[in-house]
Order: C-alpha cells, then sequence, then structure tokens
C-alpha cells in the first residue's frame, strides 16, 4: 500500500485528545432515591444493570474510534496497486522512423502496431533526430492513410524529444511509442515518459527491435585533398568485406566489431560508396561523397566604362569565362561570380539588386569595385563613409591563401568605411585600419567590397594584381567549404527562400530542407550528398537494456498495466456509515 498524502497520517494524533477526553470524562453521582432503592437493592438486577452499562458504553467509544480512524486514513489517500485496462480515444502514435527501423521485418510490424493503436482521435509524430508531427487529433482515415504512406527515413533516433512533442499534442488520452529503442541522441526517454505521466497521460513502449549483425559505412570525412571513409563490421566473428568506392573495388577481412579505414584522393563531382556484401539493413550500406565540379569559373563584369586592366586580370586563367554587360542591358544572372566595376546604378532595371540577393543566397557571388558614386544596396559588406584624400600603405587584414606573399601597395585616396557585421578583412589601410577589402557570406554566397581605385592606384601595375583576382576568383566559385557538400542525416538548410530541391524520394518545394534521406539533394546551383555514417544507428546489438528487459515489456504491456488506485471514497462512505448509526445509537439510548 501507498499513501498519496503521507502528511495526512498526521492527522492520526486527534485520537490522543479523544482518548484523554474519553478517560477523564467527570462520573455520575448516585444519589438515594427511597422509593426506588428496593430495585437496586435486588442483586440480580444491580448486576444486568451495570453489565449492559458498560457494554453499551465501550460500543459508543470504538464507533467514534472507528469514525476517526476512517477519517484519518481518508486525509492519507491511501492507494493500492490495481490492474487497469487503458481505453482512450485520444492517442497519440509516437513511431519511430529512425534507419535502424529499416531492418527486415521490424518496419512492418511496427505499422502493424500503429495501425492497432488508432483511436477516434489520433496524432502522429514521427521519430527522427528532430521529431516531426505529420499529425493532430486526425480521424482514423487521415491516420490510416498517413501510416500507409510512411517509410524508415535515414536518420538517428531522438525518442525523448518526440515523446515530449505527443505530450504537448494531446491534453488527455494514451501515447503509443513503437519502437526498436536504439536510442542515439537526446534527453532520456524514460524521463520523457515519466513526465508525460506527471500530466496524466498514459505512455505505452511497444518494442519492435531485433537483434541482427550488420555491415555499416559509419564515418566519411571529405576533405578539400584527402578523404577518408569508415567500415563497420558488427557481427561476432570474422567476416569479409567487399567495398567499391567509385570504379575502386577491394575486398578485405574484418575483425568482429571493428572499424576498417581507407583514405583516398577527394574525388571531383558525386562519387558513390558502397558494402557490396548482403545484409539485414541496407541504408547504411551505401554513402555518397560530393564536391564541386572544376569547371570554368563563369564571371560576368557589368560596367558602363570598360577596365583594361581588370578585364586583362579576370581573364588571366584559362580556367574563367568572362562576359561584360553594359547596362541598362544586363542579362539574367546565370555565373559563378558578378563584378560591378565603374557602372552607372541609375540605368540598372528597378529590382536587381534584389534578384541579386537571392541569387547569391542560392551559392553564387558578387565583388562590388571603388567608384566615386557607389550604389545603395546592402550587398557591399561594408558601411561607406566620405571620400578621403589621405594615402596610406595597404595591409592584408588577414593572412589566408588570399592576401599571403600579396604586397598590395599604396592607395592615394579611399572611403571611410566599417566592415560589415560577421564579415572578414582582407585588406585595411596601414595608418588608421580603414578595410579596402571586405569580404562576407550571404547564404550560401559570397559578398565582396573591393575598395581601391584602380585608375588613380599603381596596384594594377604590379604583378600580384592579376594573382590576387585569380585567388579571388577561386575562392569564391570553389570557396565553399566541402561541408557544404557533405551532410549527415537530420541537417537542416535553410535556403532563405522557397526553392524547388531533388530530394532522394522526389521533387519539393521549401524554405527549410530537412535532410532525412540517404542520398543526393540536387539545388539549384550544387548537389550535395547525405549520410548516415552514425555507428550507434548501425550497432543493431546495442539496444539498452532498460528497454530489451522483461520488466519494461511487462510494466508497458501494451494496453494494460499496474495503476495506484484511491479508496478514499470507499472509506468516506464507510465513515458517514458509521457516523449515522452513532446518531441512531445515541437517539435510541435517550441521549437526544
Amino acid at each position: 500500500m501507498e499513501w498519496g498524502n503521507i502528511i495526512g497520517l498526521y492527522a492520526l494524533a486527534s485520537l490522543v485528545p479523544f482518548i484523554i477526553l474519553y478517560l477523564i470524562r467527570p462520573r455520575p453521582k448516585d444519589l438515594t432515591v427511597p422509593s426506588l432503592m428496593f430495585l437496586f437493592k435486588h442483586p440480580g438486577s444491580k448486576q444486568k444493570s451495570s453489565f449492559l452499562r458498560n457494554f453499551l458504553k465501550d460500543m459508543l467509544f470504538l464507533l467514534q474510534l472507528l469514525v476517526l480512524l476512517l477519517l484519518c486514513f481518508s486525509i492519507a489517500d491511501p492507494l493500492i496497486k490495481v490492474d487497469q485496462t487503458v481505453i482512450s480515444k485520444n492517442t497519440a502514435i509516437v513511431l519511430d522512423v529512425s534507419a535502424s527501423m529499416g531492418l527486415s521485418g521490424v518496419w512492418d510490424s511496427a505499422i502493424a502496431e500503429a495501425k492497432k493503436a488508432i483511436g477516434s482521435k489520433t496524432s502522429i509524430v514521427l521519430v527522427e533526430n528532430t521529431p516531426v508531427s505529420v499529425l493532430e487529433g486526425g480521424s482514423r482515415s487521415d491516420a490510416l492513410r498517413i501510416l500507409n504512406s510512411l517509410k524508415p527515413k535515414g536518420t538517428s533516433t531522438n525518442l525523448g524529444d518526440a515523446i515530449a512533442v505527443a505530450s504537448e499534442t494531446i491534453e488527455e488520452g494514451r501515447i503509443m511509442v513503437i519502437s526498436d529503442f536504439l536510442v542515439t541522441e537526446g534527453p532520456d526517454s524514460i524521463v520523457a515518459r515519466n513526465l508525460a505521466e506527471s500530466k496524466g497521460l498514459a505512455v505505452d513502449f511497444i518494442n519492435v527491435g531485433k537483434e541482427e549483425g550488420n555491415y555499416a559505412i559509419t564515418d566519411i570525412r571529405v576533405a578539400k585533398v584527402k578523404s577518408t571513409i569508415y567500415f563497420g563490421n558488427f557481427h561476432d566473428k570474422e567476416q569479409t568485406v567487399a567495398i567499391k568506392i567509385g570504379t575502386l573495388e577491394k575486398t578485405f577481412n574484418m575483425q568482429p566489431n571493428s572499424v576498417e579505414v581507407i583514405s583516398i584522393a577527394t574525388p571531383p563531382g558525386l562519387t558513390k560508396v558502397e558494402i557490396l556484401n548482403t545484409d539485414h539493413l541496407p541504408a547504411d550500406n551505401v554513402g555518397y561523397i560530393s564536391t564541386p565540379d572544376q569547371n570554368k569559373i563563369r564571371v560576368l563584369l557589368i560596367t558602363n566604362k570598360e577596365n583594361a586592366f581588370l578585364k586583362s586580370a579576370l581573364t588571366a586563367s584559362q580556367n574563367v569565362e568572362l562576359d561584360v554587360a553594359i547596362p541598362p542591358i544586363v542579362p539574367d544572372p546565370n555565373h559563378d561570380v558578378v563584378v560591378f566595376n565603374d557602372f552607372d546604378a541609375s540605368k540598372l532595371l528597378p529590382g536587381t539588386f534584389e534578384t541579386l540577393t537571392n541569387y547569391v543566397k542560392r551559392g553564387s557571388s558578387v565583388i562590388f569595385t571603388a567608384q566615386k558614386r557607389m550604389p545603395d544596396t546592402s550587398l557591399i559588406p561594408a558601411n561607406i563613409g566620405p571620400l578621403g584624400n589621405e594615402s596610406s600603405d595597404l595591409v592584408p587584414g588577414l593572412v589566408n591563401a588570399l592576401t599571403k606573399d600579396i604586397e598590395f601597395g599604396s592607395v592615394a585616396k579611399y572611403f571611410n568605411a566599417t566592415a560589415a557585421p560577421n564579415s572578414m578583412v582582407l585588406a585595411k589601410t596601414e595608418d588608421d585600419n580603414t578595410p579596402v577589402i571586405v569580404t562576407k557570406d550571404l547564404g550560401a554566397g559570397k559578398i565582396v567590397y573591393y575598395g581601391i581605385f584602380d585608375d588613380q592606384n599603381d596596384f594594377k601595375y604590379s604583378p600580384f594584381y592579376p594573382i590576387f583576382w585569380n585567388n579571388l576568383l577561386y575562392y569564391l566559385a570553389y570557396s565553399q567549404d566541402l561541408s557544404d557538400y557533405n551532410f549527415k542525416t537530420g541537417a537542416i538548410l535553410n535556403l532563405q527562400t522557397p526553392t524547388k530541391v531533388k530530394a532522394p524520394s522526389g521533387y519539393l518545394t521549401t524554405q527549410n530542407l530537412l535532410l532525412d534521406e540517404i542520398g543526393i539533394y540536387e539545388l539549384p546551383n550544387k548537389k550535395i550528398a547525405v549520410n548516415l555514417a552514425n555507428p550507434k544507428e548501425s550497432n543493431l546489438k546495442k539496444s539498452e537494456d532498460k528497454y530489451r528487459s522483461s520488466k519494461i515489456l511487462e510494466e508497458f504491456e501494451k494496453g494494460k498495466r499496474k495503476v495506484n488506485k484511491s479508496f478514499v471514497t470507499y472509506l468516506a462512505i464507510i465513515a458517514l456509515i458509521f457516523i449515522m448509526f452513532e446518531m441512531y445509537y445515541i437517539k435510541r439510548r435517550g441521549d437526544i
């Protein structure tokens, strides 16, 4: 037995004054009444009267004592464990759709259990690394339609957050958690279940998982020069594993529960990585590497006054394809880099800069060179102040591949500018640290302010001039970190604007792209590879003991559980009956 209000047992202290008062109450005084003396002098009658009087007094004490005890125990709220069948019209199904649920036979079992759990009103929350709510308070037909359309995704498992989402979705009812309980991240799901139950919700755990040996690609690390692939053997015996990386095929022996590491020169474009052995979970046997294709850099120069030095610098590399546009005739941007130099902003069509902003956010770059009348646009990564006439030497603001060994010389005049927040200063004046060359990320692309007036400075005559522009073009065209091309499942990409994307399962239009499928996603300006690469999700023997034990299955058998049942109502009813009987007894005795 348990107590719902253990402090209520202090009410038993009321028995102490009750017993004391009973013991010290005044005794009646015997008076002699002559006309009745003959009655009390009869021995038999005296004994009978004394016996009945004491018996009745004891009976009243017992009645009052029982009433007090019943009331005290009612305050303490006694509880007993009873079996209860949970029947709820309002059901939230927490369905695991992580990669490990693709194990042969597991998904079919999960869907079958989910269909059994459908109520009159059903909500469905999908367990990925980020929970996804796909139905709230839907009908039976809605729930069946969604369940029939679902397939396992390629993500890791965050069960705790999914239970928390489900507990916020319904105010009362039942939560059915259907999973293999290979929990790989997120808060403790047992704690999440307890929090849900504290809100009055019933939570069932249905374990559909099973243990299997498995081969897996456990990690893919892509760098500009070298890429490293990790292969895992989650079997208890040595295995011969055959792999394929692009056109390269290799076979090697792997020790039980071990990892084999292979490094390759990072290939251009898309490369497929495969484990050729057959197992019960094919999702983690495939991976991809994506890098930019080394095609020609397409550059658009927009100018009303052609700069021969700049044009020569831009075309110094055979890998650059240059187009020149004279406003107001400007083609739609379809280039890797757009350069604005000595142009008349008033001749541009309205909305040009807004179009370029979206263009940059999707992965391209824009450069604005210094001119007397700078355009008013947020695409310039600096706040342009008044033009000064003081000369100063230029020094690198940051020594990197762009500025290393580059001598910028001096400038005769420059704008008093300040760099925009989160920007990078490549060159600045030595005297007052005014930024002269600034770059900043904008979405997937970059924006650049080149504050050197080429017509009034000698940098254009320097051999470093074409080198700098060549480095800058390569930086902008191929500057994306390769991590921008290679992701693990579960990441979310902010595309800034609604964008049509070709996912592994088909086309979709979205602004926030959830990468929950293994494969290639085709964006307007690049292709990205998305891999599971999660050893915890691929190890099908590592479900936590607290989910695999018989205790959890017994305690949370579907639809039944041990619950605390309060019987304070029954105690109160019994106490009321005794009080009514006491009143009846006192009336019969003649005290009232």
